[in-house]
């Protein structure tokens, strides 16, 4: 679930069309899924396929900035490790292999 959540972030902060991210993952199916008769979802990135459905169709509940087109992000300079630097506290860490790098 956080790795779909990162890749669809990524997604839109890239300038990919928030419509198509929302067609990659609607429909998506788990069995692994619990549902119950107030709950119509199929699978976690069903979920979220959902709620980005949900922003797009007017609802301002969430407030999403999706109009500001690409930004750039650092990679984990790790060899090997490829992972997105995210910044944390004044520093920077890559939550795939623990590196971090303070300004």
């Amino acid at each position: 679930t956080e790795a779909v959540g990162r890749l669809i972030s990524i997604a839109i902060r890239s300038g990919i069309d928030i419509e198509s991210v929302k067609k990659q993952v609607k429909g998506i199916r788990c069995i692994t899924c619990i549902a119950d008769a107030e709950t119509h979802v199929l699978s976690c990135p069903d979920a979220m396929g959902k709620a980005i459905d949900f922003y797009l169709n007017g609802s301002n509940k969430f407030d999403l900035d999706i109009t500001s087109g690409p930004r750039s992000i650092m990679i984990c300079p790790e060899d090997g490790c490829g992972g997105i630097m995210e910044p944390e506290g004044g520093c920077y860490v890559c939550r795939n292999c623990g590196y971090s790098k303070c300004s």
